[in-house]
């Protein structure tokens, strides 16, 4: 009998571990199905989340490209305006002219300088006009040079060039044309062989009846006003010299071959 009951003992302890197994099961059976459905739910959130992101980056970028069109729009409608405002068209009138003046003179200084200086000309803001110089070195390299460190005789060939190059630009644009340039000391600061050079430029416009452009002109006579009889070579340079003599508080005016 102590027998059976000992089985009987050990049958219902093995029942209650088995009922406490069953229950521990169903409790972690319960807890996986709840994590399957917060897993789930988590996913289509996540899902969901990310299509509001591609949605959010797909608007940002449509924004970012309306912004850069926008952007663009009104630098072009600032610069219209500045163009076609009074001012905008003034200024865009003057910086044509001072680009045609530079490449008209620079034709001019070539010659003056055997192709050895150079000066640019540029409008800034505020309608000023800056200039700048270049010195041809000896290996050909060009080399910038503020215009104070000119030496006179090349800064008269760049004063000379802007003059004649501005005498064709308003033969260009004005359609004026002079018959008579007086021209008052060019040859002040330069040696031998630019007072030849100017000379020669001068005859060759004579001649050529056109600027260095290539624009037709009218003049026939050029007058030079010196201080001193400088150099042989404007002898044949010009058709005649006359002389203004003053003696004893009175001026007389000696004209070529009429002694």
């Amino acid at each position: 009998q102590s027998k059976w009951s000992a089985n009987l003992r050990e049958a219902e302890e093995s029942y209650r571990q088995a009922a406490a197994l069953e229950s521990v099961e169903n409790s972690a059976t319960a807890e996986l199905e709840r994590l399957k459905i917060d897993a789930a739910s988590s996913r289509a959130s996540y899902e969901e989340l990310h299509h509001e992101l591609t949605l959010m980056s797909e608007t940002l970028r449509e924004l970012n490209e309306e912004r850069s069109d926008a952007e663009h729009s009104s630098r072009t409608l600032t610069k219209l305006a500045d163009i076609f405002g009074p001012r905008g068209i003034q200024s865009f009138v003057l910086q044509n002219a001072v680009q045609s003046l530079s490449s008209l003179s620079q034709n001019y200084l070539d010659l003056l300088s055997d192709d050895t200086l150079r000066l640019e000309l540029a409008l800034e803001s505020g309608d000023r006009i800056s200039r700048t110089a270049y010195i041809r070195s000896p290996d050909g390299n060009w080399i910038e040079r503020p215009l104070s460190s000119l030496s006179g005789g090349q800064w008269r060939r760049c004063s000379l060039a802007l003059n004649m190059g501005f005498t064709d630009l308003v033969a260009q644009q004005k359609n004026i044309r002079s018959s008579l340039v007086v021209l008052d000391e060019p040859l002040t600061h330069l040696d031998a062989t630019g007072r030849a050079q100017v000379g020669k430029i001068l005859r060759s416009l004579l001649q050529k009846g056109r600027g260095e452009d290539g624009t037709k002109s009218n003049l026939s006579t050029i007058v030079l006003i010196l201080q001193d009889l400088a150099a042989e070579e404007l002898e044949e340079s010009f058709d005649s010299i006359d002389e203004v003599i003053k003696d004893n508080g009175s001026s007389q005016v000696v004209l070529d071959g009429m002694n």
